[in-house]
């Protein structure tokens, strides 16, 4: 699957660890921004409701 980075050189190989890294993180935080989206409307719904 990663074979081109085999016979990478080492700038190569820590940019694509660096990009890989950096879209993990941001990865990370839009399902955790979604997440308390959805929860916010479904805990939203239910006080309103509850009222």
């Amino acid at each position: 699957m990663f074979d081109f980075l085999v016979g990478a050189s080492n700038i190569t190989k820590s940019l694509f660890l660096m990009v890989v890294g950096v879209l993990g993180t941001h990865a990370t935080l839009l399902l955790f921004y979604i997440m308390i989206k959805v929860l916010l409307k479904i805990f939203t719904r239910n006080a309103k409701t509850n009222n």
